[in-house]
């Protein structure tokens, strides 16, 4: 399932996107390991577009549905040019973890 909106909050287990049709506010969780990277190319009020897939959450007898990250589609991926030689990581690598392979 795709999302497109307005990033509001960034933490460290979830991004908040504002979807731009039906301005619902929806998390967006993801794992550990892309912690680095979603803190490295997300910031508030840029416009995204993920890829998410569904995972059923059940409480208290209520099913909901918990959101996880599977891919980034916009913002684009960066480009190692695109930022200055004095990082000691190259950008590419750093969210390449973030975006489909083969896109």
């Amino acid at each position: 399932m795709e999302i497109t909106g307005h990033v509001t909050k960034v933490t460290n287990t979830f991004i908040r996107v504002r979807t731009i049709r039906k301005r619902q506010e929806i998390d967006v969780f993801y794992t550990q390991s892309r912690e680095r990277a979603i803190f490295y190319r997300f910031e508030e009020h840029i416009i995204t577009t993920i890829e998410v897939e569904l995972q059923e959450v059940e409480v208290e007898g209520a099913k909901y549905a918990k959101l996880w990250l599977k891919y980034v589609i916009l913002p684009a991926q960066l480009r190692d040019e695109d930022y200055s030689s004095r990082l000691t990581d190259s950008p590419f690598k750093i969210t390449s973890i973030l975006y489909k392979k083969n896109a």
